[in-house]
């Protein structure tokens, strides 16, 4: 008698989960734009961390981060076409996000010197885990909240806006502030919500989405 052979359904059930691997990961070698977008974003990473030593160092220099002026300088579009930009020693070149565009960034001002930063910038690969959301300032300060999804600072402030309530240089008044539209900083003694609301002073390192009576 002749002996027959056949599949079992354990032998199947393996042969089609590895096939399903297989499957799974020769549609993430195949997907070219997934690529290019994780490349992208180790490049962001590695830049900001750069600026990151470089705004220290200015900083050991000079006992200030970089002002408004300079700030706007090294944000400038041409900035990214200037490989031999001169105005800033402590890094050169200047690196520009990968898509050609400046960085964004924002200094905070303590007696006319610049004692806080934040490094900005949107990775594209939406399920990165350093992904953190809520970065962004209102558009008041040039930086919508839809715009970034990563960013550096300097170590005496926090890139997430909602754990300002955790800075002691937010809430060492008490106090809550409102930005209304006539960009006016006005003191409140009630629930503020919104994408203008401020604990402790008006100012961007205090930026949270609630403050005063009735929040946390």
């Amino acid at each position: 008698m002749r002996k027959r052979w056949g599949v079992t359904l354990v032998e199947l059930i393996i042969v089609i989960g590895i096939l399903a691997v297989m499957v799974s990961v020769m549609a993430g070698i195949l997907n070219p734009i997934a690529l290019v977008n994780k490349a992208r974003d180790v490049q962001r990473k590695k830049d900001l961390g750069r600026i990151k030593i470089a705004f220290e160092d200015y900083y050991n220099d000079k006992g200030c981060y970089p002002d408004q002026t300079l700030v706007a300088e090294l944000m400038a579009k041409s900035v990214c076409k200037n490989y031999n930009f001169v105005d800033f020693p402590w890094l050169k070149p200047w690196p520009c996000d990968p898509s050609g565009t400046p960085y964004q960034i924002l200094v905070g001002y303590d007696d006319k010197c610049p004692k806080w930063y934040k490094v900005l910038t949107s990775l594209e690969n939406k399920t990165d885990k350093d992904i953190v959301l809520g970065l962004g300032e209102t558009t008041v300060f040039g930086v919508a909240n839809t715009e970034v999804n990563y960013g550096i600072s300097s170590g005496n402030i926090t890139t997430n806006q909602d754990m300002a309530k955790n800075d002691p240089h937010c809430v060492s008044l008490g106090n809550c502030y409102y930005y209304p539209a006539s960009n006016m900083c006005n003191k409140i003694d009630r629930g503020c919500a919104g994408n203008n609301c401020y604990l402790g002073e008006c100012s961007l390192q205090c930026k949270v989405s609630c403050c005063g009576i009735g929040c946390n």
